[in-house]
């Protein structure tokens, strides 16, 4: 690629001796400063050149040709469209490529390289002496040909901005260049567009409610089957053949009907407060018990009802002072305020103990059904989610049409990005999000969000979830991304 460059500029430069008046001409009226100090340029005389042949003819934008090169958008430069090019200096790509880690050009990403200078071409011919820029400061939104938008304007000495009312916003370095097919804005940096979105620092407080045993017992196996253990402080687990007198198993029953709150549940989890434990990682499981007829005072290992074949949940043994069981997934399939009871079990043959208190237990928590609830203030509502559709190797800016929730202000829905895409780039600005990362529904709206392919599969997604600043909370969902 170089070596094709280098060819091309050999040719042009043997061109540009061959007419020497005709350049000398060309830059009298309208210098390209090496400084990159500001110049204001009026847009005439006319370069007489296509805004690739202005590029690939100045050493000090050989990088942003190379960019062109690479991606193969030649074309956009030179052919009779009428553009407004912003065209970053090689001072402006080195530190774009220093800033992302990059060790050179060839080391961008053919898709992302190509979003960037996409994001540089502007669908309208603009020079800060058009009459509807006559005003200073005063921005106006011009679309750009990778879908987002670029803000143009000037200050009060007539120097362009790019950006201004944005996060971030640069200077030109020389403007209202004239070239054939549009008009060329020179500047020292590589530009994004990243509007104020609002706020993602918010961390959610969820609320909760706890309820505790209606009945609990362990009963024993071996020569103890008859024994009852209703009123002792411990429940115990073990298994070590499934029928000796060192086998126990535990039982809990608990009224879901005491929850007191009415917002939605978002979580269940089991807490058992730990009086003994091996700790070595063994096995122990939860399993549900259709059979509700039993109480604490008269259970036995011979009258136990028998539980489901497959666990609700399980966990590793470790030294820690409680075990919790997650039984999220369960309750989502309850149909109201039942009873639930419960039975739990070490891993077959472990031979491990393990001691819980009961709700008898007078120094450690009994048992404990805890219930988490979003925070109930907001009405959340998964409003769009057409997903995307872009060609391979494309980019696709989100906007309200294709995600959107509602139930409060854009600003205060948060979405946190739970899985990445796996075959390309969700951008903000210039910074690719990752796993764990926010953006608000106000960065949607203001297209703020980019999705880049990597140009070699064919299909992607996203996994979000959605909070907002009243701790409402919607569970994560898919975005799918089709490949044309």
């Amino acid at each position: 690629m170089k070596h094709t460059i280098s060819h091309i500029k050999v040719l042009k430069r043997l061109v540009a001796v061959s007419f020497p008046v005709l350049l000398m001409l060309l830059f009298t009226a309208c210098e390209l400063q090496k400084s990159y100090e500001y110049e204001y340029c009026k847009p005439s005389p006319k370069l007489n050149m296509t805004a690739w042949e202005f590029i690939s003819s100045h050493d000090s934008l050989d990088l942003l040709e190379q960019c062109i090169f690479l991606t193969g958008l030649e074309n956009y430069y030179q052919e009779d469209v009428v553009r407004t090019f912003i065209a970053p200096t090689n001072e402006g790509i080195q530190q774009y490529l220093s800033e992302h880690d990059y060790a050179s050009i060839e080391d961008v990403p053919l898709p992302i390289l190509r979003n960037v200078l996409k994001y540089h071409m502007v669908n309208a011919r603009v020079t800060f002496t058009d009459p509807e820029l006559s005003a200073s400061n005063q921005p106006i939104a011009y679309p750009c040909e990778n879908g987002q938008i670029m803000y143009l304007s000037h200050n009060t000495g007539y120097q362009g901005l790019v950006n201004q009312g944005t996060k971030s916003r640069w200077t030109i370095a020389t403007s209202n260049l004239e070239p054939t097919n549009g008009i060329i804005h020179v500047i020292a940096s590589v530009v994004y567009f990243a509007a104020e979105g609002g706020d993602t620092s918010h961390d959610i407080a969820f609320e909760t409610d706890t309820i505790y045993p209606l009945h609990d017992a362990f009963v024993n196996a071996g020569s103890l089957a008859d024994e009852n253990y209703g009123s002792d402080s411990i429940l115990k687990v073990q298994h070590v053949s499934g029928h000796s007198d060192s086998d126990q198993k535990a039982y809990l029953m608990f009224n879901l009907g005491e929850f007191e709150k009415e917002a939605d549940v978002i979580g269940m989890e089991l807490e058992m407060a730990v009086n003994l434990t091996g700790g070595a990682g063994a096995g122990l499981k939860l399993y549900a018990v259709q059979d509700q007829s039993w109480d604490e005072s008269g259970l036995t290992w011979n009258n136990a009802p028998a539980a489901d074949p497959d666990p609700l949940a399980g966990i590793a043994t470790t030294a820690v002072s409680a075990f919790s069981f997650d039984l999220g997934d369960y309750y989502k399939g309850l149909t109201g305020n039942e009873t639930l009871s419960l039975m739990l079990d070490g891993e077959a043959g472990s031979g491990e103990a393990n001691e819980f208190a009961s709700k008898e237990h007078e120094e450690l928590p009994a048992p404990m059904m805890i219930a988490t609830y979003s925070g109930g203030a907001g009405d959340l509502k998964l409003t769009n989610n057409t997903g995307l559709s872009l060609e391979s190797g494309g980019a696709f800016v989100l906007s309200s049409e294709v995600l959107e929730v509602t139930g409060t202000a854009p600003e205060n829905i948060i979405y946190v990005l739970e899985e990445a895409p796996l075959n390309g780039w969700l951008f903000i600005g210039a910074s690719v999000l990752e796993q764990g990362d926010r953006f608000t529904q106000m960065d949607v709206n203001l297209m703020n969000v980019l999705y880049v392919h990597d140009g070699l599969t064919t299909a992607d997604h996203v996994v979000l979830s959605v909070m907002d600043k009243s701790d409402a909370y919607l569970d994560d969902f898919n975005v799918e991304i089709a490949i044309q």
